[in-house]
């Protein structure tokens, strides 16, 4: 029965000789052994056995199955898409934004683009890179920093600082200009200024579109503290425009215009000059008549001037003298200059002007302790005759002088 005994072996061997048949092993049994009864590999359970999800687990399938990596933050970004940086710098972002320094950009941004980045100096700097490559620094360590650029910085609104100052870079040369200001269009709106300066929101100083507006220094709606500016004719310095009396209301000018060179003191109107100076000459006082001394002064009507050197009225001294001084000569053997009176210039049919004294004494009221070379206009002398002492209680008028002894007549 020996053939039996290897019966199954033989057969085995046969059938496994033939092609497209294997064996059925243990192994393979008992895989088929576990297979439950109607298996069905997508429902739920065998689904999230295997760590995966199904369709109806995921909110956003849609988005899922059309996934783009470039649409989510990197781990460069952001730890989450959240809290990534915007690409097209929309959105809010919170906390710090660090910089990792650098000795330059790496390369000129490309035309429409710029770089921000942090430049390693010490403190580390805050660097703008246009498309030029043109570097501004937009901020410095240290508590405040400076704002620098390279090139043109255009800005619109304001510039602020809390606490700072402004310094030019640019070297000594007779080209060199540490502050250059210019407008985009000329300026030519009355009313138009280049710059002006202002404490807490109020006006104290501005710089007029022209030389004819100047520099006003201190105004308001009806005054200005200052005022330089030129124009032809018009004045080159104002000083003290109160806004009280009009275009004349200046304390102190000094230029040209129509009302004069020099004013000094013109409170209200030029009718009231203290002192003016210009083409006419010299007027100390106001030009209403009551001038203590006009030289020169253009006037239709024939006024008298008076030219008086006196202390106040309210101190309790003596009157101060006035004395008038011809010139001195100058160098060697110059003669010197004469002091001469003479009435004015007449026009036409009339009378030309006289020197006249118009004070007058009696006898009585002659100085008694007078100086040599004094004169004086008695009108009570007593028979007068050139060259004799003069004597009161006559009603005749003689002009008198001290030779040093007596009043003596010299004039009748």
């Amino acid at each position: 029965m020996a053939e039996l005994s290897t019966l199954g072996s033989v057969i085995k061997t046969a059938y496994e000789g033939v092609a497209d048949t294997n064996a059925f092993t243990d192994a393979e049994k008992t895989k088929l052994t576990n297979i439950e009864a109607a298996a069905d590999v997508t429902d739920a359970t065998n689904v999230t056995a295997a760590g995966a999800l199904m369709d109806s687990e995921v909110t956003n399938l849609a988005a899922v199955k059309a996934f783009d990596p470039t649409d989510y933050a990197t781990a460069a970004q952001g730890s989450t898409a959240d809290a990534a940086l915007p690409a097209d710098g929309s959105g809010e972002m919170t906390g710090d934004l660090v910089f990792a320094e650098a000795a330059d950009h790496t390369s000129t941004p490309a035309a429409g683009k710029g770089y921000v980045w942090c430049k390693s100096t010490t403190p580390s700097t805050l660097i703008f890179t246009d498309d030029a490559g043109t570097d501004t620094t937009l901020g410095a360590g240290g508590g405040g920093g400076d704002f620098k650029a390279d090139g043109t910085v255009d800005m619109t609104g304001e510039f602020r600082t809390d606490a700072g100052t402004f310094d030019s870079d640019v070297a000594d040369g007779a080209s060199a200009v540490a502050w250059s200001y210019d407008t985009a269009v000329s300026y030519a709106t009355s009313g138009a200024k280049l710059a002006n300066w202002k404490n807490n929101g109020t006006e104290v100083m501005s710089l007029g579109k022209a030389h004819t507006d100047g520099l006003i220094l201190g105004p308001n709606a009806t005054m200005n503290a200052a005022k330089l500016y030129s124009s032809g004719a018009s004045a080159a310095l104002e000083l003290g425009r109160f806004g009280v009396g009009g275009a004349n209301d200046k304390l102190v000018i000094l230029g040209s215009n129509s009302s004069g060179s020099i004013h000094f003191g013109d409170i209200t109107a030029a009718a009231n000059t203290a002192i003016r100076f210009n083409s006419t000459g010299l007027t100390i006082g106001t030009a209403d008549g009551s001038k203590p001394l006009a030289i020169g002064y253009n006037d239709a009507t024939q006024r008298t001037y008076d030219f008086q050197a006196d202390y106040n009225a309210n101190r309790d001294r003596n009157g101060a003298h006035l004395r008038l001084l011809g010139g001195n000569g100058g160098a060697t053997n110059r003669t010197g200059g004469d002091v001469l009176l003479e009435g004015g210039t007449a026009t036409g049919t009339g009378t030309k002007g006289v020197v006249r004294m118009a004070g007058a004494h009696t006898v009585a009221t002659l100085p008694g302790t007078p100086t040599v070379g004094m004169l004086a206009r008695v009108t009570d002398a007593d028979t007068p005759a050139v060259g004799s002492t003069v004597t009161g209680g006559g009603a005749a008028a003689a002009l008198v002088w001290y030779n040093g002894s007596n009043w003596t007549v010299i004039g009748i």
